[in-house]
């Protein structure tokens, strides 16, 4: 089921990074049940905070079988996403040479 996320975090006015690092789960529902989305409101994220799993409100009669608490999205420091972007261009740079 893809996720939807609503909402625009204060940090990002203030040059944060959001990091969607899932866009769907699996979940096991009854097929007349399905999701069309699962919502995540992320309009409270403030730099460094992060969404895991357990903190997803799933729809009524959904479960996701997991025992890991993994995170769903996080919201980066603006330094921080300058560094990804860097070491990922020297990465690129190094692999054409």
């Amino acid at each position: 089921v893809p996720i939807a996320y609503v909402g625009t975090s204060p940090a990002i006015k203030d040059g944060g990074n959001f990091q969607a690092l899932r866009r769907e789960l699996e979940v096991h529902v009854l097929p007349t049940k399905i999701p069309l989305n699962i919502t995540i409101d992320i309009s409270k994220l403030m730099v460094g905070d992060n969404i895991h799993l357990n903190d997803v409100k799933l729809p009524e009669g959904a479960i996701v079988k997991s025992n890991v608490n993994f995170t769903i999205c996080s919201m980066e420091a603006p330094e921080a996403a300058d560094d990804k972007r860097g070491a990922a261009a020297a990465a690129d740079k190094a692999e054409k040479k």
